[in-house]
């Protein structure tokens, strides 16, 4: 179903339903900016904390250790997606059309942050338990110091 179809769904609906559908927007994309809002927190903090790393400690310690926060991140933002999720097919039982608009609509937005969260579970794993070896393993083809 393309956009053109949506709106053709849209236009008939009544004010009230409308009204509520709109609701249910706002709701889910409040959880999907919260996801986003996530987001860029776990990478501003996987900045700091390689930029604020002691000298008297090895990055690579540091960033197998961010692993575990990168983790935590990915979690509350699946979270955030179950929450979304939850949201999409339940809102307004009494309306088949809200429910196919709104998930014609959000879906596809659904799945692609699914796949992110999921590659960001997997990638703070792998760094948590080998992040020490994969820094010295990146610094040492690059040339420089771990």
């Amino acid at each position: 179903m393309n956009d053109s179809e949506i709106d053709s769904m849209v236009a008939r609906l009544s004010e009230k339903a409308m009204a509520e559908m709109d609701h249910d927007t706002a709701l889910i994309q409040k959880e999907f900016k919260a996801w986003t809002i996530t987001l860029v927190a776990m990478v501003v903090f996987e900045f700091i904390v390689i930029a604020f790393t002691p000298s008297s400690q090895p990055i690579s310690s540091w960033f197998m250790q961010s692993g575990v926060m990168l983790v935590a991140f990915a979690i509350y933002m699946e979270y955030r997606l179950a929450k979304a999720k939850d949201l999409i097919p339940t809102i307004a039982p009494m309306c088949v059309l809200i429910d196919e608009i709104l998930n014609r609509r959000f879906i596809p937005q659904w799945r692609k942050r699914q796949i992110i969260t999921i590659a960001l579970l997997i990638l703070g794993t792998l760094i948590s338990g080998y992040g020490g070896l994969m820094w010295q393993a990146g610094t040492s083809i690059a040339g420089g110091k771990g």
